[in-house]
């Protein structure tokens, strides 16, 4: 499971345990917590850019994927 946040408290033990592959925070492109806050949109553009490029070619999979509305 990949998780994308503002920020992330936990260490990367806590992270496992609760069967996390891979968090990416946005606070991890960018320092400013402020910035992070006015400019989320804009930023997690670029984080899911990095993601993508980083996953395995089978999570690119569409056909797998559920339709979920939020």
């Amino acid at each position: 499971m990949l998780a994308v946040c503002g920020r992330s408290t936990l260490s990367p033990e806590q992270l496992r345990e609760a069967g996390f592959k891979a968090v990416h925070a946005l606070t991890d492109f960018e320092s400013n917590v402020e910035k992070c806050m006015a400019e989320a949109g804009p930023l997690l553009e670029e984080l899911g850019k990095h993601i993508g490029v980083h996953l395995p070619a089978s999570a690119a999979r569409t056909d797998t994927k559920e339709n979920v509305h939020v």
